[in-house]
């Protein structure tokens, strides 16, 4: 039970740090410079669930058949995620098309860059917990 809280707590905390990397992004003016498709308003209403499903997700990181190096584990979990959100949440729940074409053309990129950036900084955040 410890390690779960553990683990769930480092996914909260890595999604909460990746959203404040992609605020520091787009108030520093960087967004347009990359062309990354706008983001929301920064609210309690976009931030929470990220916080909440990036808790939920961490605990993939307790696989038992992911016993691999953390970077490497990171990064499946990080495509293996992008890939529900991709074809699974933004066309069916969302409605915004297979791999989020009716909000930008390079939406996909976007998730791909953030998962991956949460995985990363989750993984990091388990590595340097033990």
């Amino acid at each position: 039970m410890k390690a779960t809280l553990y683990v769930y707590g480092a996914g909260s905390i890595g999604a909460l740090l990746a959203c404040g990397v992609l605020l520091l992004i787009q108030t520093l003016g960087l967004a347009h410079v990359i062309n990354m498709p706008s983001l929301p308003f920064f609210s309690e209403a976009w931030l929470y669930p990220k916080i909440i499903w990036g808790g939920v997700f961490s605990l993939c990181f307790m696989l038992p058949f992911m016993k691999v190096n953390t970077l490497v584990k990171a990064a499946i979990l990080a495509l293996v995620i992008s890939f529900v959100e991709l074809f699974v949440a933004l066309p069916f729940s969302l409605y915004k098309g297979a791999l989020g074409l009716n909000v930008g053309i390079l939406t996909f990129v976007f998730i791909l860059i953030f998962n991956l950036l949460w995985a990363l900084i989750t993984g990091l955040i388990l590595k340097l917990a033990k």
